[in-house]
């Protein structure tokens, strides 16, 4: 109902409304929905996204002052797309713009207690915690990095920052590739606050030899959520021995109307053509919806009729991947969760991106169904 005019009457796009809302497209088969981050188009919230949308906001109240080094900082290349934990990205963010709780800091913000350094006394700031401290020094003099500046000291921060992506880190670390600077950087962070909340601390060749260790760590988890993301994929790919049905899926959609004509045309192994159908969608918010919502009634299609063993062929490049991977995408991710639910009950599956020109009989299908469509007049 119309809560504004207290009539069953729906705002469709051909009276003005606003279609967005209609044209999400929710599970087939009853899944639940789920929170999404709608910044993401994976739907999924990142540290990225969520500083984005924060520093929009901020921009937008006219309340981010940004110092002219701050704002030479390309964050995305510098920091968020750095080869290093989340969480240190959101450290590295924080040591950049300010927000740590270094003895200037606090001091600027009217905190005049603890303003200096715990090891030798002389003002806390960034530069000062991070490389001119006693410590710090000799913390880095102790890193095993090749092409380490020998003056950074002397080095603007952000230039250091930027420049340590190309440190290359001395065996036996047993690094291949993590990102070094911000391992030792927060390892000596957590260092000064276990110093002065815990009255304890380690040298300085400990706390080289606990950031490395650390930074190991992470890179062969890595490794590890990498090769089993592989295998995971397999399960979208595999044949059996039977021959498979082929199915053909293509979709037509119109960018004025948001009407999308879908269609499916299934083959057997001698490309004897076994059935085929179309039918249309309204609303539908793109075109890789309308895709996606062919490949399902494709599903459906193929288990009613008991055909165990499917190979999907779809000239959708960004859907094959996605499904394939396992990928989330905020707008069709109803219809993901039936494709994923639906491929476990055939024998075997596969999805795979096929050539527009080899995809002609299932485009000509599409296309008839959407020329055939009466648009409806809410």
């Amino acid at each position: 109902m119309d809560i504004v005019t207290g009539t069953n009457k729906t705002n469709g796009p051909c009276n003005g409304g606003d279609s967005k809302m209609e044209g999400i497209k929710p599970s087939k088969l009853g899944h639940e929905g789920s929170r999404i981050w709608l910044a993401e188009a994976s739907g999924d919230y990142s540290v990225k996204t969520g500083y984005h949308v924060a520093f929009s906001l901020q921009q937008q109240e006219d309340m981010n002052h940004q110092d002219d080094e701050i704002s030479g900082i390309n964050w995305n290349k510098d920091v968020w797309k750095g080869k290093t934990s989340q969480k240190l990205k959101v450290f590295l963010w924080k040591l950049c713009s300010g927000a740590l709780a270094l003895g200037e800091n606090l001091l600027n913000r009217g905190i005049e207690s603890n303003a200096t350094c715990n090891r030798c006394g002389d003002l806390e700031t960034r530069d000062h915690f991070l490389l001119h401290c006693a410590f710090a020094k000799r913390t880095w003099e102790l890193a095993p990095i090749a092409n380490r500046q020998a003056t950074m000291t002397n080095q603007p921060f952000i230039e250091i920052l930027q420049s340590s992506k190309t440190w290359i880190s001395l065996p036996p670390t047993g690094l291949t590739g993590a990102w070094s600077f911000p391992w030792i950087a927060w390892s000596l962070w957590t260092n000064r606050n276990n110093q002065i909340f815990e009255d304890r601390g380690l040298t300085p060749m400990d706390t080289v030899t606990k950031a490395m260790a650390s930074a190991r760590e992470w890179e062969r988890a890595q490794q590890a959520v990498a090769t089993l993301e592989k295998k995971g994929r397999s399960s979208l790919s595999h044949q059996s021995a039977d021959h498979p049905k082929i199915v053909n899926v293509d979709a037509a959609w119109r960018t004025d109307t948001r009407i999308a004509g879908i269609a499916w045309s299934f083959s057997d192994s001698n490309q004897a053509i076994l059935e085929e159908g179309n039918s249309t969608e309204f609303p539908v918010l793109s075109s890789l919806a309308a895709e996606a919502i062919a490949i399902r009634e494709a599903m459906i299609q193929a288990k009613a009729r008991n055909w165990t063993n499917l190979c999907l062929r779809s000239d959708s490049q960004t859907l094959v991947r996605a499904i394939r991977s396992n990928d989330k995408i905020a707008e069709i991710f109803g219809v993901l969760r039936d494709i994923k639910s639906l491929a476990s009950s055939f024998v075997s599956i596969s999805v795979v991106f096929i050539p527009r020109a080899e995809n002609t009989r299932a485009d000509f299908l599409a296309k008839a169904a959407l020329a055939s469509f009466v648009t409806p007049y809410l």
